[in-house]
């Protein structure tokens, strides 16, 4: 507790004959000067939301796992690709900023579905359009994609001791991703996608039969 009488625990004061529980805390600001828990003060009896909020970030991953293939299935890969990235730096950003801690929940169940939906659609783009003596090798960069990423993590919460200055920096791929796919000429729909759906694929009415 913050309010410099005798504390009975973390979660309780005395007051008087008998104790109250804390309204404020003071934290250990001396290696990170605000994390998520100190920012909306997750301790005692709100500490379930630490539980909580993985929860929910996994479900917002179970539901863009489902999601996301049906909606690329039936509108493309690239605009699924695209409306994923916005969403993901979209809510990303949002979460940065957030005021409570169900604005950021929130917030992180869409990160979690459109940034899964971002990763799945954006894999199987690639298994498509890749050539069969370089799909082992487009699996295995993804792989490593995912492994590098979490061994940055240590790294870039050094850098940026402040979680809501790691969580803006972790939009920045998601620029890039943007910026690409709006080069029609660098990210084009997936042949295999529109062949499969009696699309026109680009190029095949230049095509002639020799006999």
């Amino acid at each position: 507790c913050s309010s410099g009488m005798p504390m009975h625990d973390q979660c309780q004061k005395y007051e008087n004959t008998s104790t109250t529980p804390c309204d404020s805390w003071d934290y250990d600001r001396s290696e990170y000067p605000e994390t998520i828990v100190s920012q909306f003060n997750l301790v005692c009896d709100e500490r379930y939301w630490i539980f909580l909020s993985q929860s929910i970030y996994t479900f917002g991953y179970v539901i863009g796992t489902f999601g996301s293939g049906i909606i690329s299935d039936k509108f493309g890969r690239k605009p699924t690709i695209l409306v994923s990235a916005v969403l993901c730096h979209l809510f990303s950003s949002t979460a940065a900023f957030s005021s409570t801690i169900v604005e950021f929940n929130i917030c992180r169940f869409c990160i979690a579905a459109s940034a899964v939906s971002l990763y799945i659609v954006s894999f199987t783009y690639c298994m498509e359009i890749a050539g069969t003596r370089w799909k082992s090798l487009v699996s295995s960069l993804f792989g490593l994609s995912i492994s590098s990423g979490m061994a940055l993590v240590p790294l870039l919460s050094w850098i940026f001791p402040h979680w809501s200055d790691l969580q803006l920096f972790a939009t920045l791929p998601t620029i890039l991703i943007m910026f690409l796919l709006f080069i029609p000429s660098v990210f084009k729909e997936s042949s295999r996608w529109l062949s499969v759906n009696s699309k026109v694929v680009p190029g095949s009415e230049k095509c002639v039969l020799v006999q």
